[in-house]
């Protein structure tokens, strides 16, 4: 029995994982899921809560059939694959049953996903949450009959991304977006120690304070279905320390984490930038308004750029128009004149736009870089694309650097080139930037739990700035030492850069003061700082952040070579805090359905 159920739970693991980012659907069990029926979010909440480098988000949905119908015998099942960002970390689920929520077990994998397709033969209420691989997920959720609802609430812990005196809060844009009808995101947002003043930019709402038995204190807005992927969530940071340091546990004794920006601590003169971007649009290949792909842009440029660099803009439109003629100091004033001297047509002008490009700096000095910013998706071919790159590489005789940005936003005109899958125009964008030295960042692997905004932003500064390789953040107490650290950093690059709020969780033993010693390598020049935070600086914190500490654990854990230890020790670990793995899922039952973890055989 024992070989059975194991046989079982892979069946279930791989059928699922066919699915990827942000898929809802509702079948019928006792037909299989040969056909799906149209299903929509009819509410979605969203509770933030900063909780030092992380923030704690609880997402309330209600789902629903599109078009409902009256059939008391038919019991339907939702299945909702789901994309979280990277780094993040589930840690419960509640289900609600009779309008009474319910909280689910985490059990093993194996074991729940038996339990769960033995309720479901048996006609009851069972949830399911799995973890299929980095970042994605499904919840089952059974029975709904074809004239109602089923409500479920997920806890979950994501980055922040920190600026400074501010942090902006990642929101499930995708997930909302996967609801056949629009629907809008309800946020209640949670001021937390430091973390105040909860905002909401690029939007035409605001939050408001509200109290009440339900929500208790806090502020609340609506994001229109409209803004997801633009509007941006907020707090400001009233702690104003270079290194933002928090400690659970006792004296001697517990976990820490910090966050810092590198260039507070390292010095580092970087040289000016010289830049001329290319700005492309093809209405067809992106949900966001142009005007607002235009002013995200310019944000983007706004905040990567110094008055001490030099930039130009090329527009596509018929007749390519440049904002400058020439280089310009790239002051907030003249960045402002170009974004108003944008015009830009509905319809791509590609391979005439970086021809335009290329000569502009072959004419101005020959030298800079070129950052490509398009959504093009009209592959004509392999010959055609190499024909193009072929001219291209012609063109560009002084070997200037081509960076590609392709902010096509979903998997649009998917092929099969050189056994390996491409979406869009992706095959010859992507080799543009290879064979000009140049970097590649695309949206669509991400655009579901990564906003628009935030993307954009994140690659024109990655473009722009410094990366730190081979970075090493080692940290030591008074009298004792610390252990176990993992540094990261939040957003879709994985990069470090000296303008990008590097994170470290770790555990201590010893007292603080906490020493921190940076070093790497920029530009091929080794950096190196030392620093120490005194104990009047740290900011006592909860059980967050040992949660964070495992749950990073045992994502270094699920990507290492998988033998029975290992898997044994990730299922320990994950039951015993409570945080959702690829080997164990939450199990939401009715009290009258009894969980047996160690049935024999029989």
């Amino acid at each position: 029995m024992k070989a059975k159920l194991l046989l079982l739970s892979l069946s279930l693991f791989s059928f699922i994982n066919l699915f990827s980012t942000n898929n809802l659907r509702i079948i019928d069990p006792e037909y299989g899921s040969w056909y799906n029926y149209s299903a929509s979010i009819k509410t979605a909440e969203l509770q933030v809560k900063p909780m030092g480098a992380y923030v704690e988000n609880n997402l309330y949905l209600t789902i629903g059939l599109t078009e409902p119908f009256t059939d008391n015998s038919r019991k339907l099942e939702i299945i909702f694959d789901f994309e979280l960002p990277s780094n993040s970390l589930i840690t419960d689920s509640w289900l609600w049953i009779e309008g009474v929520p319910k909280q689910a077990e985490i059990l093993d994998r194996w074991t729940a996903s038996n339990i769960y397709e033995e309720i479901v033969n048996r006609r009851k209420d069972p949830s399911l949450l799995v973890k299929n691989g980095d970042n994605q997920y499904c919840i089952n959720v059974y029975p709904m009959s074809p004239n109602e609802t089923r409500k479920f609430k997920i806890t979950y812990l994501t980055p922040i991304n920190w600026s400074k005196n501010q942090i902006s809060c990642d929101y499930p844009s995708g997930i909302i977006r996967s609801s056949a009808t629009l629907s809008d995101l309800t946020v209640y947002a949670y001021p937390n120690g430091t973390f105040n003043n909860p905002a909401l930019v690029s939007s035409g709402t605001a939050f408001k304070q509200l109290s009440d038995s339900a929500h208790g204190n806090c502020y609340e807005a609506t994001i229109p279905n409209s803004e997801l992927g633009t509007a941006k969530i907020t707090f400001t940071d009233s702690n104003s320390a270079a290194v933002k340091l928090y400690k659970y546990g006792t004296d001697d004794e517990g976990y820490y984490q910090f966050s810092f920006v590198p260039s507070d601590w390292v010095q580092y003169d970087a040289s000016s930038k010289k830049i001329c971007y290319l700005i492309d649009y093809d209405n067809l290949y992106v949900k966001e308004k142009k005007q607002q792909v235009i002013s995200t842009i310019f944000d983007g440029i706004a905040s990567s750029l110094s008055p001490k660099d030099s930039f130009n803009v090329i527009f596509s439109n018929l007749g390519l128009d440049q904002a400058f003629s020439s280089w310009q100091q790239a002051t907030p004033e003249n960045i402002q004149k170009a974004y108003n001297s944008a015009i830009i047509s509905d319809y791509s002008n590609l391979v005439q736009l970086i021809a335009k490009g290329v000569n502009y700096l072959n004419n101005n000095g020959g030298s800079g870089k070129i950052v490509l910013i398009t959504n093009n998706s009209v592959f004509e071919g392999i010959s055609k694309a190499n024909d193009i790159m072929k001219d291209l590489n012609a063109l560009n005789s002084k070997n200037l650097q081509i960076d590609v940005i392709n902010y096509m936003d979903s998997y649009y005109n998917y092929y099969w080139i050189n056994n390996n899958s491409s979406y869009g125009n992706e095959y010859l964008l992507s080799n543009i930037a290879r064979t000009n030295g140049g970097n590649y960042y695309n949206f669509y692997d991400e655009i579901n739990v990564i906003n628009y905004s935030t993307q954009m932003t994140e690659a024109l500064s990655d473009i722009t700035n410094s990366m730190i390789e081979n970075l090493d953040v080692y940290t030591d107490t008074q009298d004792g030492y610390t252990y176990g650290r993992m540094t990261f950093t939040s957003g879709k690059s994985s990069n470090f850069r000296l303008d990008k709020a590097i994170h470290q969780v770790g555990k201590y033993k010893g007292k603080f003061p906490l020493s921190i010693e940076i070093s790497g390598e920029v530009n091929n020049n080794m950096i190196h700082s030392q620093f120490s935070i005194q104990n009047s600086d740290i900011i006592a914190s909860d059980s967050t952040i040992e949660t964070i500490w495992n749950g990073l654990d045992i994502m270094q854990l699920e990507d290492e070579t998988q033998n029975s230890q290992i898997i044994n020790e990730i299922i320990s670990q994950s039951v015993e805090n409570r945080i959702l793995s690829t080997y164990t899922a939450f199990l939401c039952v009715e009290d009258s359905i009894e969980i047996c973890e160690n049935c024999g055989d029989d």
